[in-house]
């Protein structure tokens, strides 16, 4: 088989196990609809877990992330907190987005932008936003940090801000990936 036979079966392979091709000849078509399940499951289980607030407060949350991911190729270099906020964007879109991921895409948002070779951390950032029936003002500023202001809730809105700093995240007002607002309240 030539190199560019090879390359050729190989990408055939691939966009079958990702859901974008028709299985290859010659392949147990049982076991590649395993493999394939399997890189879903891989896929959703590790943005999902990167949001730990958007998973727990989107119902059905995996079978809305398997639908949007079969739309939604894996962009190239894209972490597991990428493609967590590419999906929280896409559900913000819609007004899908539950108020809890709202405040931790803001947290995202208030850490982190595109660079020329992955995320690299904001030094300066401001998100506003409202959610749970009050209105967050989050700031990122260099040597002072980030800062989070909330206006008083609303009787039936939550007293205080979900803490959500998901894994690996640092005190709250530094966690390098999902929020971990600190709401003062303003009258």
């Amino acid at each position: 088989m030539s190199r560019d036979a090879l390359l050729a079966a190989q990408t055939e392979l691939v966009a079958a196990l990702v859901g974008r091709g028709a299985p290859p000849p010659g392949f147990d078509l049982a076991a590649l609809a395993d493999a394939a399940a399997a890189l879903r499951s891989k896929r959703r289980a590790q943005a999902l877990g990167a949001w730990p607030a958007l998973a727990g407060s989107l119902p059905d949350a995996a079978a809305c992330f398997d639908a949007w991911a079969l739309a939604h190729e894996l962009a190239p270099g894209d972490t597991p907190l990428e493609d967590g906020a590419r999906f929280a964007r896409w559900l913000d879109a819609k007004g899908d987005l539950p108020d809890a991921a709202r405040l931790e895409l803001a947290g995202f948002e208030l850490r982190w932008q595109r660079g020329p070779v992955g995320l690299a951390p904001r030094s300066f950032a401001v998100r506003a936003l409202r959610a749970d029936g009050r209105l967050f003002l989050a700031l990122r500023l260099p040597v002072l940090g980030e800062r989070w202001l909330a206006t008083r809730a609303r009787a039936s809105a939550p007293a205080s801000p979900p803490r959500t700093p998901g894994p690996g995240a640092a005190p709250a007002t530094r966690a390098p990936d999902g929020p971990s607002p600190r709401a003062s309240t303003a009258g």
